[in-house]
């Protein structure tokens, strides 16, 4: 039920795209276990539902598949790889770190506050701007990923992938869409295999998430990137 309401949303943003265009789809992973033999990330893994509803996912995509990156761990790369097979068709997954938890949390300095605040904690103060240690900036995580997506696949008529985590895509969200107040980012947590669309180029791009389009001009690019625990910019 909750897959079809998301095929749904998604369906109502894909129908504001322009006909033709390169599309870029960030997504978070499928369904994965909820717990493993270690404390090792690696080994969350896809259950069995979360197998089949990637490979239902791929299989239900309406356009050509262009570039599909991931992040390195497993259960992303399940995901697309699950993807494929329900397409049946061969892709090349590249892995990149910009869609893996270093990126956020680049050291071993901020992995406790993951576990004393909880992701939407952590979003909501970083989408603020708030400084926590061991942490990047939302502006430098979110800057490093609109990178990516507008650097790589960009041939018209295809639909590029990008397969990444809850907190990275979220973060993504709060920051385009100013949601910083806890229950809104609470509220607007993605599920299992939602994503945002977006369009265009990096100097000017459209993104859509459910329902709402926007506009953004040289987002991130006119003032100099932050760098890891900065403060909010203006």
């Amino acid at each position: 039920m909750i897959l079809k309401s998301i095929y749904l949303t998604m369906e109502t943003g894909a129908s504001a795209i322009p006909a033709n265009e390169n599309i870029k789809l960030l997504f978070r992973h499928s369904i994965r276990s909820s717990s493993a033999k270690s404390n090792d990330p690696n080994e969350f893994t896809l259950t069995r539902e979360g197998l089949m509803m990637a490979q239902y996912f791929g299989r239900n995509i309406e356009y050509s598949i262009g570039k599909v990156y991931c992040s390195h761990f497993r259960r992303c790369v399940q995901t697309v790889e699950l993807m494929q097979m329900g397409r049946c068709e061969e892709w090349v997954i590249n892995s990149d770190d910009r869609l893996s938890s270093n990126l956020i949390c680049p050291n071993e300095e901020g992995q406790s506050s993951f576990f004393e605040l909880g992701l939407k904690k952590v979003v909501c103060m970083l989408a603020n701007g708030i400084s926590l240690r061991g942490f990047n900036s939302a502006d430098a995580c979110v800057s490093s990923i609109v990178d990516l997506v507008f650097s790589t696949g960009n041939e018209n008529s295809t639909l590029d992938l990008y397969c990444t985590h809850d907190i990275h895509l979220m973060l993504v969200i709060a920051r385009l869409f100013r949601i910083e107040k806890l229950e809104e980012i609470r509220d607007n947590w993605p599920y299992m295999l939602e994503g945002i669309y977006l369009w265009g180029c990096r100097e000017d791009f459209y993104v859509t998430w459910r329902g709402q389009t926007k506009r953004f001009t040289r987002f991130l690019l006119d003032s100099q990137r932050p760098e890891a625990n900065d403060s909010k910019s203006n």
